[in-house]
């Protein structure tokens, strides 16, 4: 499922809602709390595959504020270092994410 939403991020064809890209990154962060808990043999197994998907991800998106807001961060701890997911946003965004990003106080106006 990660593949297929960088996949998405990539093409520029994730344009859909600010809760769907949450829903989107939350899916990450499961697969982080799945790597967390699995043993050595599936980490490995796993490792390449979810790295490579991360290194298209961070190409194709560009650092932001936390996209769930600062409070949720804050309480959460999520620390862009550890969680980074949650802390991009495509570089090509489409109208719907642009517009709810905006409404949120997610990115400015010229962004």
């Amino acid at each position: 499922q990660w593949g297929g939403i960088v996949d998405a991020v990539e093409s520029g064809n994730h344009d859909e809602s600010l809760d769907e890209w949450l829903n989107d990154m939350d899916v990450r962060d499961i697969i982080a709390g799945a790597l967390a808990a699995a043993d050595e043999e599936d980490k490995r197994t796993a490792a390449a595959e979810v790295e490579g998907a991360d290194a298209r991800f961070r190409v194709a998106t560009v650092p932001c504020t936390c996209v769930w807001g600062d409070d949720v961060a804050d309480t959460n701890s999520w620390r862009p270092e550890w969680q980074w997911w949650y802390f991009r946003r495509p570089a090509q965004l489409g109208e719907a994410l642009r517009e709810d990003l905006l409404v949120n106080g997610l990115i400015g106006e010229d962004e």
